[in-house]
């Protein structure tokens, strides 16, 4: 089982502190309504009672007969007074006071709670009555010791008992403890509030910060892409690439594309001096695969990268939606022999070095088209021609498309929801794609709640489309190399090197290479 510390308990009550206020106050309102308007005020009334016999000065008693007599009276008293005790809850001396109360209020039933007690160490008797009516009250408790008086002499045949305090009508009630209760139910509305969200946490099972998915997938994360619920509903209407120049270049959301993308540029080492070619996927629809791959492309095609995505995602695409383009024309057009690539390609897409092949017509049969020769005959000839090429492809655990056509890519990026998706569908989804030996370089963080993590600064964007893909943004770096070491050199600089292998990184050359190697496709173009 998990381990928790105090870490966490913060911050599970830093998360859900407005639920757990709300029903703290709730229980405190209902707890003071309750006690102010469904419950009768209860009135207490005392009357003590001596338990000895008193030596009158007229019994002409000598000093020592005097002393004498109180000693015995004491060491008597202090014998009896448990039987008092006793005798004062018998039905006996009840019903007496029964008879005087009907007197009072005849034929009523009533509430009542009679409290005998010794004062300690003394000989005296406290009788304390708590009934709904101070009258009553005060009738009760005289009447009790005028009943009690009564029953010892004609018990015991003694006159040793006297009232030292008759019972006084009481003013202010003493209960209920308005409150005591409305500040204990207060604690107790949190805590049960607290527990449950406790439980829940306990019991689910999805992944929800970046720290989770390290520790239990053992997986980099390239990019994390936070979520706001402005851009989940439907008043929006801006634009779904937002990742690139063309109003948010500016914003923070495409400082987080640009984060993920430097992770990516750094994922893998060109050495062939042709494009690479990645798959990016996710376990299950709705974790926001299309949306991640759409701008991640635009955003290595706005750092000046030819860049190629292909819709392979032949049975729910919706690619088209995302970049506003409609075309009945795509990738099934090509690969069934009805149009050539060049003519299925739209070009300089948001006025980027970005070309996108669409789906075309949803064919029958997607799986046997992807798995086709004339598809991975495609891919080889135009990893000449590109720096990027990405995939969009089906989830894995829905279809084997994405396994499929793993032969022609270079690597795969699984896209995973924040509070979406289970651990172990997403592990059961890299023990797929290991055992089809494919290179599985890390995972984007898609919808991620800032309100989950332990730390952290942003602001957050959330979208929902076709299979309810969705995206945001976490915090980011600017793609100038200074800004990167200054703002992500510790925290990115570990799973650079976990993704390389090496200890360290020498990211001039690879940005050297890497502009090179772009250089020389584009004069071959």
């Amino acid at each position: 089982m998990k381990e928790h510390d105090i870490i966490f308990f913060l911050d599970l009550f830093l998360a859900r502190w407005k639920w757990i206020v709300l029903s703290a106050l709730i229980s405190c309102a209902a707890a003071y309504c309750v006690c102010r308007y469904c419950i009768k005020p209860v009135y207490s009334s005392n009357v003590t009672i001596f338990c000895g016999r008193v030596v009158n000065e007229s019994e002409n008693l000598s000093m020592h007969q005097v002393m004498d007599e109180n000693v015995r009276s004491l060491t008597i008293g202090l014998q009896l007074v448990n039987d008092y005790r006793e005798l004062l809850k018998s039905d006996r001396i009840r019903d007496k006071v029964m008879n005087v109360v009907k007197q009072y209020i005849p034929d009523k039933k009533f509430y009542s709670k009679v409290i005998v007690d010794s004062i300690r160490q003394t000989r005296m008797l406290s009788i304390e009555v708590q009934t709904n009516d101070p009258q009553l009250c005060q009738i009760m408790a005289n009447a009790y010791a005028d009943a009690f008086i009564g029953e010892v002499q004609n018990i015991m045949h003694m006159q040793n008992s006297q009232i030292i305090d008759s019972a006084k009508l009481p003013e202010t009630p003493i209960g209920p403890r308005k409150r005591y209760f409305s500040i204990l139910f207060f604690f107790i509305g949190g805590g049960l509030a607290f527990l449950i969200f406790f439980a829940l946490t306990l019991m689910d099972s999805t992944i929800k910060t970046p720290d989770e998915a390290t520790n239990l997938l053992n997986l980099p994360i390239i990019g994390t892409i936070p979520q706001n619920d402005f851009l989940l509903g439907s008043e929006y209407h801006g634009p779904l690439i937002i990742s690139t120049a063309g109003g948010s270049k500016s914003t923070a959301l495409s400082e987080h594309f640009r984060a993920a993308r430097v992770n990516l540029q750094y994922s893998l080492i060109n050495k062939k001096n042709q494009a690479l070619v990645y798959i990016v996927t996710s376990s299950i629809p709705r974790e926001g695969k299309s949306f991640s791959s759409s701008n991640l492309a635009a955003s290595m095609a706005e750092s000046g990268k030819k860049v190629l995505l292909i819709n392979c995602d032949l049975r729910k695409p919706t690619l088209q939606q995302f970049f506003k383009v409609h075309t009945d024309i795509g990738l099934v057009n090509c690969l069934i022999g009805e149009k050539r690539f060049d003519e299925v390609v739209q070009r300089n897409v948001m006025n980027l070095p970005l070309d996108v092949v669409f789906c075309g017509p949803v064919p029958p049969n997607p799986s046997k088209l992807l798995a086709a020769e004339e598809f991975e005959k495609i891919i080889q000839e135009q990893r000449n021609n590109y720096d990027y090429i990405f995939f969009d492809t089906p989830p894995v655990l829905s279809t084997a498309d994405a396994v499929l056509i793993g032969k022609c890519a270079d690597a795969v990026l699984l896209v995973v929801r924040s509070g979406y998706t289970h651990s172990r569908l997403v592990q059961q989804t890299i023990n797929e794609i290991r055992q089809a030996k494919l290179n599985l370089i890390g995972m984007v963080l898609n919808r991620y709640q800032i309100n989950t993590a332990k730390c952290g600064y942003g602001y957050g964007y959330g979208y929902g489309y076709g299979y309810g893909y969705g995206y945001g943004y976490d915090y980011g770096c600017d793609y100038d190399e200074k800004i990167f070491r200054k703002h992500h050199g510790e925290k990115y600089s570990g799973i650079l090197q976990s993704l390389l292998g090496r200890k360290h990184i020498d990211r001039k050359k690879i940005i050297d290479s890497e502009t090179e190697n772009s250089s020389d496709r584009k004069k071959r173009s």
